[in-house]
C-alpha cells in the first residue's frame, strides 16, 4: 500500500517516466521500502509492453484523411450560442405558462394527495379479516360486510345476461369515505 506522502498517480507518473528527478528518487525509495507496491508496479510493466508489443504496428499506421481533423465553420460557435438561446427562451416561456399548475392547491390547505391517505387509512384501518377483498364464491359475505361498512344496504348487480360474470368486491376509498367495488 502507498503512503500517504506517496499517491497512487505518483507512482503511475513514475511508471511512465513522467516525474521529476527529485520525486522520482522518493519514489524509488518508497519502492525499495515497499516490495508489494514495486511488484504491482513490475506487473503493470509487463502490461504495457505486452500492450505495445501486440499493438505497435496500428500505432505506427497513418490516420486515414477521413478521421483528419477538419476546421470548424466561422458560423460553428455562432450556432451554439443561438441553440443555447432558443432553449432558455423555450424554458422561460413554458415556465411561465405552466406555472398555474403547482399553485392549483391553497398553501393553507393540506395537499389532496395527503387527504387521500388519510381517507385510505380511516377506510383500511378497522379491516381485519379482509383488508382487500372478498372473492366471489362468498358472495352473501361480500354483500353483508360491504353494506355494513358503507351502512347501507347493497345489492349486486347480476348482469350474466350480458356476458359478465362476478368476480368479487372489494372496499375502496372514495373522496369522503369507503366505496365498494363489484368486479
Amino acid at each position: 500500500m502507498t503512503r500517504p506522502d506517496i499517491t497512487e498517480e505518483e507512482l503511475h507518473a513514475w511508471l511512465d517516466g513522467e516525474l521529476g528527478h527529485e520525486r522520482r528518487a522518493e519514489v524509488d525509495s518508497h519502492l525499495s521500502a515497499h516490495p508489494e507496491d514495486a511488484a504491482r508496479l513490475e506487473t503493470y510493466r509487463r502490461n504495457d509492453a505486452a500492450l505495445a508489443a501486440r499493438f505497435a504496428a496500428v500505432l505506427e499506421e497513418p490516420v486515414p484523411p477521413r478521421l483528419k481533423a477538419r476546421p470548424a465553420p466561422r458560423h460553428a460557435g455562432l450556432a451554439a450560442y443561438a441553440a443555447a438561446a432558443g432553449w432558455l427562451v423555450l424554458g422561460g416561456l413554458a415556465g411561465w405558462h405552466l406555472h398555474g399548475l403547482q399553485g392549483a392547491e391553497p398553501r393553507g390547505d393540506s395537499p389532496a394527495w395527503a387527504r387521500r391517505a388519510a381517507v385510505a387509512h380511516v377506510v383500511y384501518s378497522p379491516e381485519v379479516r379482509h383488508p382487500v377483498e372478498v372473492p366471489a364464491n362468498e358472495e352473501t359475505h361480500l354483500v353483508n360486510w360491504l353494506s355494513k361498512r358503507l351502512g347501507t344496504s347493497l345489492k349486486i348487480p347480476h348482469l350474466e345476461h350480458l356476458g359478465y360474470t362476478l368476480v368479487g368486491g372489494r372496499l375502496l376509498p372514495g373522496d369522503q369515505g369507503p366505496v365498494a367495488q363489484f368486479m
